[in-house]
């Protein structure tokens, strides 16, 4: 899916401000936030016309597709230190499951099943290839060759290695 597409998604149909702040001014490991409350996706303005914005805006509509976990962002910040020791383990499972779950729907929206089959057919290729053909960061098609390689697993097929997928 391109990035104007999700952008309509999120702005049209599911009613979202995006916008543009400075984050890496805040935090430099930061590229983008969903807040639920504001209803509003912020974007680190430094990753504009970018892969990482695509990526960025597809993992943000996930949260919104299903549910920021309630002190999500706690984890992300000095607060997260202040909790005990089980109030911190809690939410790190938490807010792990949650990410897992965006990941995997952002990997799927900016992926299809069908284009990444149709081009492992052609291949293997180098990994600089395979980013250059979805138009993804490392971390998205990381998370697509995983999910696909768990749901041969549960189909009871054997997984694609990496050296089919990826030349040396």
């Amino acid at each position: 899916m391109d990035f104007q597409t999700l952008l309509y998604i999120a702005e049209v149909t599911m009613g979202l401000n995006v916008i543009y702040p400075d984050l890496h001014s805040q935090c430099p490991y930061h590229d983008g936030y969903a807040d639920l409350v504001r209803r509003e996706i912020g974007i680190e303005r430094s990753i504009r016309g970018t892969r990482q914005e695509r990526a960025v805006l597809a993992e943000e509509i996930g949260h919104f597709l299903f549910g920021v976990y309630a002190d999500h962002i706690a984890y992300h910040d000095t607060r997260y230190w202040q909790l005990g020791q089980w109030e911190r383990d809690l939410l790190r499972a938490a807010v792990a499951r949650e990410e897992r779950l965006v990941v995997e729907w952002a990997s799927g929206v900016l992926i299809s099943d069908v284009g990444f089959e149709r081009y492992r057919a052609t291949g293997p290729h180098e990994w600089w290839e395979w980013t250059e053909e979805f138009w993804v960061p490392d971390w998205i098609l990381e998370a697509k060759i995983g999910l696909i390689r768990a749901k041969m697993r549960e189909n009871g097929r054997r997984p694609l290695r990496w050296r089919e997928l990826v030349k040396r």
